[in-house]
């Protein structure tokens, strides 16, 4: 058609044709079973209706009764055995007319038994949920320079035939795209969204570099109010989120030290990771970057925590899902506060955790309530007053005891972290 164009249009002349080579011809052939047709689809059609559907679609037949012999045309690559001959067929017929069965039901039944990995993601998901969260379920990509935002810069991970040209990277993290779901619910007219989502990450393309995280985001709203209420979500509640799933998946929080976030997506002084002794990164928690956030289009502030599941140390199987026997205290808890001057580098966790090993039985709580820095206190220097929780077990405790721990208390914070009790 194209060169009667321009010939009776272009005012051009057919030259000779010029052939190169030899057209593609295949010798081989591919041996049909008619049988299989009933056999994998269920379907029962007529010989004389397969025999021309195969004709029609190009092939030469050489029928030898129970098995065809078929000469298969050049274009048609993807036939290699009988079942691609059942495909076509059942594919001229129509799907509709293949007949619907279940599959037998087991006699005694089948009982899944999950691995512990899938227990805690559904554990997680059940936890997020109750606590008025929704469950999101992204894509696995996203755009390679929304990618780098949260570290994933490695070549490998990028996506040679993307499904669209903003999804070319393998998620390094489940915030971002979380944080864009959030941000079209805000524009739609749903602001406020809570979000959570429980799937993949990718950190490499080696067998061991994917993770499996549960992630919760929040884009607050400031409330309209002539009081100035203060947006109801904050870095302390994404961090009350995630001790909620730790709790619930048998791993007390206390056990784990908060210090600095590494990862570049977090805001500074906003944020702090969640570690297992110096080297594992369980979690990280608090708000987002400004400066991710407008390279996403996402209006802030955001809050957020991804926790890395596999991270987690494996529990103890116990035998029985009873509860501990519940310990009820008689005597009145008693509060004594501490105020030490440390080093601006200490993390108050340092404190915390060393004042609650003291005394693991009558140390039922320590908390910080104040944190200080200023002329008085020195260059380089800064103050964390904590409040210790003493609960007496049996029989009250004296003012001789009470010194006596205290003083415990003291040596021990002192020793760890090279502070002094403030006067």
């Amino acid at each position: 058609m194209a060169v009667t164009l321009i010939k009776d249009h272009g005012g051009g002349k057919v030259s000779k044709p010029i052939v190169a080579g030899a057209p593609l011809v295949r010798e081989d052939k591919v041996t049909f079973y008619p049988a299989d047709v009933v056999r994998l689809t269920g379907i029962d059609v007529k010989l004389a209706d397969m025999k021309r559907m195969v004709r029609d679609l190009g092939f030469e037949v050489e029928d030898a009764g129970d098995a065809w012999y078929l000469t298969v045309p050049t274009w048609r690559f993807d036939i290699e055995q009988s079942a691609d001959l059942v495909e076509e067929i059942a594919r001229i017929i129509g799907y509709q007319a293949l007949p619907q069965a279940s599959l037998p039901k087991p006699e005694k039944g089948i009982r899944a038994i999950p691995t512990p990995l899938q227990q805690r993601v559904r554990t997680a998901r059940r936890i997020m949920a109750a606590r008025g969260f929704l469950e999101a379920v992204t894509w696995s990509f996203m755009a390679k320079d929304h990618a780098a935002l949260f570290g994933g810069e490695d070549a490998t991970l990028e996506v040679a035939n993307p499904v669209a040209s903003d999804l070319n990277q393998m998620r390094p993290s489940i915030l971002g795209n979380l944080a864009r779901a959030a941000q079209r619910g805000a524009d739609y007219g749903t602001p406020g969204l809570r979000l959570f989502e429980a799937g993949p990450i990718y950190l490499g393309d080696g067998p061991k570099d994917q993770r499996a995280v549960v992630a919760g985001l929040v884009q607050p709203t400031m409330a309209r109010h002539w009081q100035g209420k203060a947006a109801e979500y904050d870095a302390q509640a994404a961090k009350a989120d995630l001790y909620a799933v730790l709790e619930a998946l048998d791993q007390p929080p206390r056990r784990f030290q908060v210090a600095e976030p590494r990862q570049g997506h977090w805001h500074p002084g906003k944020a702090a990771r969640l570690t297992l002794g110096p080297k594992t990164t369980v979690a990280h928690f608090g708000a987002l970057h400004p400066r991710v956030l407008r390279a996403l289009d996402v209006d802030g502030p955001v809050y957020a925590f991804e926790l890395n599941l596999q991270a987690l140390p494996n529990m103890k199987i116990t035998a029985t899902k009873t509860k501990p026997v519940l310990e009820t205290a008689d005597l009145t808890p008693i509060r004594r506060d501490f105020a030490f001057v440390l080093d601006e580098s200490v993390a108050a966790s340092d404190v915390i955790r060393v004042a609650e090993k003291t005394d693991k039985t009558l140390i039922t709580g320590v908390s910080v309530f104040d944190v200080y820095q200023g002329a008085n206190i020195g260059e380089g220097k800064k103050s964390i007053a904590v409040e210790v929780t003493i609960q007496p077990r049996g029989e009250a405790m004296t003012d001789a005891d009470i010194d006596a721990l205290s003083q415990k208390i003291i040596a021990g914070v002192e020793k760890a972290t090279g502070g002094t009790l403030r006067a």
